[in-house]
C-alpha cells in the first residue's frame, strides 16, 4: 500500500502518531504533578463506592479522567468506565429504556434529538433551536 500513500501523507501521519505519544506522556505526567502517584490511593481515601454504578470499588477500579484541565481524575469501576464512554450495551429490563435505545439506532438518532422530540410533544418546544428544526 506504500506507494499509493505520498510520502506527505506518510510523513503526517508519523507526526500525528509521535504528537499523540507525547501527549499521552504529559498527561500522565501532569497527573504525577498533581497527585505525587497516588491518585488511586487519594481516591480510595476519598470513597468506596463508584459513582457511576454505586458498586463497592474493587481492585480492577479505574481511573477516569472527565476533563484533562488539571481537575483530579475519579476512581470508578470498569462497568462504570464502560457506561460512561458508551462502550456497554445496554441489558436494562425497562422496556421504555429498550423502546427509546431501539428508536435511537434505527434513525440514528441523537439524543439531543430525543429531547427535542420529548419537549414538542410535551407542548414545551426546545427554545435553543430555531422553528425550523
Amino acid at each position: 500500500m506504500a506507494p499509493l500513500l505520498p510520502d506527505e501523507f506518510r510523513t503526517f501521519c508519523l507526526a500525528l502518531n509521535a504528537l499523540k505519544q507525547w501527549v499521552t506522556a504529559e498527561q500522565g505526567a501532569t497527573d504525577r504533578y498533581l497527585l505525587g502517584g497516588v491518585a488511586r490511593q487519594v481516591c480510595r481515601e476519598a470513597t468506596v463506592n463508584c459513582l457511576v454504578t454505586g458498586e463497592t470499588l474493587g481492585p480492577d477500579a479505574e481511573l477516569h479522567h472527565p476533563l484533562r484541565d488539571g481537575r483530579p481524575p475519579i476512581l470508578i469501576t470498569k462497568k462504570g468506565h464502560a457506561a460512561i464512554e458508551g462502550k456497554l450495551s445496554s441489558t436494562s429490563d425497562d422496556p421504555f429504556e429498550r423502546a427509546v435505545l431501539a428508536i435511537r439506532r434505527e434513525r440514528s438518532s441523537s439524543w439531543a434529538q430525543l429531547r427535542r422530540g420529548c419537549l414538542d410533544l410535551l407542548g414545551t418546544p426546545d427554545s435553543s433551536t430555531t422553528r425550523q428544526v
